[in-house]
């Protein structure tokens, strides 16, 4: 017997996918996505509406995904790479950037966006480097793991050393990018580059407009990017988003895409209400209408099911399933299992791995309460 999940709550979202999932304006031109996996990069090739070819790497690097690009990037003459990653092994990066510097291609991480550790060094091979006005560049020098420490690699980091000589930085740079503890990052940002001796190209046609200063690690800092998005990301827990959305009065949110298109969105309703909100949705449910109400079926791994009542939406052109629920079984639940099913009339609509979903869900709970220690004591706020 499957268990209520409560009454359905109709909230006006203005929000369209591009803003909202992946903090894009409507300037980046680009299509849906759906490109994030979470056990290894997705890297995907799309047209943008003004017909450059975009490359995207999106998530953790493995080993192998130096193959997997240089597959999708085979037939194409010129690209631009977009990058969003926290990193991951060094050697397939390495090969990665190898092989777009030699095909001659752009690199590029967007408004809002952190490319770290392993990350950067693909994005240096770039041909030019962009850089967005309010994205991070997050270097470290080359760790292996003893035990449960980290230990910097003399090993790996001579390897990255000539890597970097290689790409024609200067003395200045391969040390900025290789000094820090494997702990801790220097950041590279519009603001610094100069100095650090890494040539940029600042590009703000992709992603939101921002006030053009570096990004801090406190939540002010966060709460200043994208200030002219409906949505601003807080910080990311492997494929996971955390994000706020402003149109919910800054109810934060956490959001995965996945490798067939299926997005998830699990998050609060709003700022004061402890009531959780979920959406999932593809770009190609064209058969659902927006307003109708849906009854779907919800499980969590092993857990008994859910019923779930949901209503489509309509979301930038995607239609979503949206359900409001308030019993706290749901988050645990959410937090501890490893899958989430979604069925409709008996038929499978979704099965989305929900990896790393309990320390996402912890961001997420930070990201609340930054958000409610800045409310203004206003008795009429939300």
């Amino acid at each position: 017997m499957t268990r209520p999940l409560g009454n359905i709550a109709h909230i006006n979202l203005w929000m369209r996918i591009k803003s909202a999932a992946l903090g894009l304006s409507a300037a980046a031109g680009l299509f849906f996505l759906g490109i994030t996996n979470a056990f290894a990069a997705d890297i995907v090739h799309r047209v943008a509406k003004n017909g450059e070819d975009v490359i995207i790497i999106w998530g953790k690097i493995n080993l192998g995904d130096d193959e997997k690009f240089n597959k999708v990037a085979a037939p194409i003459t010129s690209a631009t790479v977009i990058l969003n990653s926290e990193g991951g092994s060094v050697y397939p990066s390495l090969e990665i950037g190898k092989s777009l510097r030699l095909k001659g291609f752009s690199t590029l991480v967007m408004n809002g966006y952190d490319c770290e550790s392993a990350c950067a060094l693909i994005w240096l091979a770039g041909s030019p480097r962009r850089l967005s006005k309010s994205a991070r560049i997050g270097f470290h020098s080359i760790y292996q793991m003893s035990g449960d420490k980290t230990v910097t690699s003399s090993v790996g980091n001579a390897i990255v050393g000539r890597y970097l000589t290689l790409l024609n930085l200067p003395e200045k740079a391969v040390v900025f990018a290789t000094v820090s503890p494997p702990e801790d990052f220097n950041w590279l940002g519009t603001n610094n580059y100069r100095e650090v001796g890494i040539d940029l190209a600042i590009d703000d046609n992709y992603g939101d407009k921002s006030d053009g200063n570096s990004r801090g690690s406190d939540v002010q800092g966060r709460k200043s990017n994208s200030s002219n998005s409906e949505t601003y990301k807080y910080g990311n827990v492997e494929s996971w988003g955390i994000y706020v959305d402003k149109t919910l009065g800054n109810a934060c949110f956490v959001i995965a895409e996945y490798e067939r298109g299926t997005v998830l969105r699990v998050g609060f309703q709003n700022n004061r209400n402890t009531n959780g909100m979920i959406l999932f949705g593809h770009n190609s449910w064209s058969s659902l209408v927006s307003g109708q109400e849906y009854e779907l079926t919800a499980k969590f791994g092993s857990y008994a099911e859910w019923s779930l009542p949901t209503t489509a939406i309509d979301m930038g052109g995607t239609i979503f399933l949206k359900s409001v629920f308030s019993d706290q079984n749901f988050w645990t639940e959410f937090a501890k299992a490893d899958s989430l099913s979604l069925t409709y009339k008996g038929k499978s609509v979704a099965v989305l791995r929900l990896t790393n979903s309990s320390r996402a869900l912890d961001m997420m709970i930070d990201c609340q309460k930054a958000q409610r220690s800045v409310m203004p004591d206003d008795p009429f706020a939300n």
